[in-house]
């Protein structure tokens, strides 16, 4: 029997000026849920996106030997395991640094902002133009690029050229003034056609779509916006999205991310700036893989009990083995760590001195050249009756914990949302309680990062539980 089942969760990492930061990844899941807290506001569940959260950072994970695209690990929170006992699992993987540009694939992009007079507020048209001057100093001579903003209208302030000296679209962004409606739609359209007109095989081809608000002239209708950006997609143009400030259609420009392969990104203030064009700078010009599927064989003793931050689709596996999950994952660029999270229960006749194993493999089309790709590994666990009690691997324990908590903010948010007040107090009172226990002090910053900002949301939601405690 096949079925899909959506196992959620949520992670997220306020950012700390000392933590190595990930490059070529999405930023909303932490940026937003950081900015919502400091503002003393509950966020929505789709506010924390647990994956962004516990990829925030980065992994400490062997690189990829060779001339392999990627590496791939699969590590127990702790390799002994009493019969019934829980098995936390942690899949991670990694590509190649980016760290010599000569080789990385030509560039044919279209930037698309928003200038109506709503970025004229806090300051944000100032913010973007500096992160646009950062990101067009780390564009190569035969770069091709166009820019484009709009309001009421449109206006394609330069062709798709190379950018040579990169003067010319300095100049061009230099000259971006705030008026006027949000036409996103049509902004979009001459984005994505500048884009495919000049189309460069074997290269990358994107659109960064940048908004402050909504779409509230033009063709304004989220579902319309989407059809229309498909016929392009679906030609391998990429789409990414940035947002910026407090007033955004979140859903909007997170599936347009999603549907054009691209990372949806979250601009709170300067502190984002750098590193969200660092992050698309990354994802444009050092793409890896396209595809991507994770796949992992459980053996008939263990039993899945949670994926953190991925929709999993569960298959039964053959009579050898127990169920199958499948994971699509985002695209994969250079320079990337990342870990997927999952818990099983062991059955509880299981024998001592067994060791099942797990199974799991990665899938992906390459970048450049759209070969299919494979890579696997498979380890075992003992069954032991009185194993060391604790996260004994302190890599996985770490992520482990950061999960944790972004799932108790996840569903913080759905119970709030709800209005069951006492209920996501609990929840996320919980996480921090784990949180806590693994990890008594402030010394691993990743974790304390998290860890704060799980306690802000418990500041604010106090005040509602107190509020409607009688009701």
């Amino acid at each position: 029997m096949r079925h899909a089942v959506p196992l959620f969760l949520s992670t997220l990492l306020p950012l700390a000026p000392t933590l190595p930061a990930q490059d070529g990844g999405s930023t909303f899941g932490h940026a937003r849920t950081r900015e919502l807290a400091e503002l003393g506001r509950l966020p929505t569940p789709l506010d924390v996106a647990v994956a962004d959260v516990v990829n925030y950072h980065r992994h400490r994970l062997p690189l990829p030997r060779g001339d392999d695209e990627v590496f791939v690990q699969l590590r127990y929170g702790n390799e002994m395991v009493v019969p019934g006992g829980q098995v936390i699992l942690q899949f991670g993987y990694t590509t190649a640094p980016a760290d010599d540009r000569a080789d990385l694939p030509p560039l044919n992009l279209a930037l698309v902002i928003d200038r109506s007079g709503s970025m004229n507020a806090d300051g944000k048209l100032d913010r973007v133009q500096q992160g646009l001057r950062t990101f067009v100093g780390r564009l190569r001579a035969k770069d091709r690029v166009a820019l484009i903003s709009y309001s009421d209208d449109v206006t394609v302030d330069r062709e798709s050229r190379d950018v040579a000296d990169g003067r010319w679209l300095l100049a061009a962004i230099d000259a971006l003034q705030a008026g006027g409606a949000t036409n996103l739609h049509a902004g979009l359209m001459a984005g994505l056609r500048q884009v495919q007109s000049h189309a460069r095989t074997g290269g990358s081809n994107r659109v960064l779509l940048l908004t402050d608000g909504i779409a509230n002239r033009g063709t304004t209708d989220p579902e319309a916006i989407l059809a229309a950006t498909s016929p392009f997609t679906q030609e391998d143009i990429d789409l990414s999205t940035i947002g910026v400030g407090q007033d955004l259609d979140t859903r909007l420009l997170d599936r347009l991310a999603r549907g054009g392969r691209g990372l949806f990104h979250f601009v709170a203030d300067a502190r984002d700036i750098d590193k969200v064009f660092a992050r698309e700078h990354a994802a444009l010009t050092t793409p890896v893989a396209r595809n991507v599927v994770l796949t992992i064989d459980l053996p008939r003793e263990l039993h899945l009990e949670q994926i953190f931050g991925h929709t999993c689709e569960r298959l039964a596996g053959d009579e050898d083995r127990g169920e199958r999950l499948r994971l699509k994952l985002p695209n994969l660029n250079r320079d990337v760590t990342a870990v997927v999270m999952l818990t099983c229960r062991a059955d509880s006749d299981l024998a001592a001195g067994q060791r099942p194993r797990v199974r799991a493999n990665l899938q992906f089309a390459t970048a450049l050249t759209g070969q299919p790709r494979y890579f696997g590994v498979d380890e075992a666990f003992d069954v032991v009756t009185s194993p060391q009690a604790g996260l004994r691997d302190p890599e996985v324990r770490k992520n482990f914990t950061i999960a944790t908590l972004a799932q108790g903010m996840h569903e913080m948010a759905v119970l709030a949302q709800d209005r069951r007040w006492t209920q996501a107090d609990e929840a996320l009172q919980q996480a921090l309680r784990f949180a806590r226990e693994q990890f008594r002090s402030d010394d691993e910053p990743d974790v304390a990062g998290v860890r704060a900002t799980a306690e802000d949301y418990a500041r604010v939601l106090r005040r509602y539980v107190d509020r409607f405690r009688d009701f």
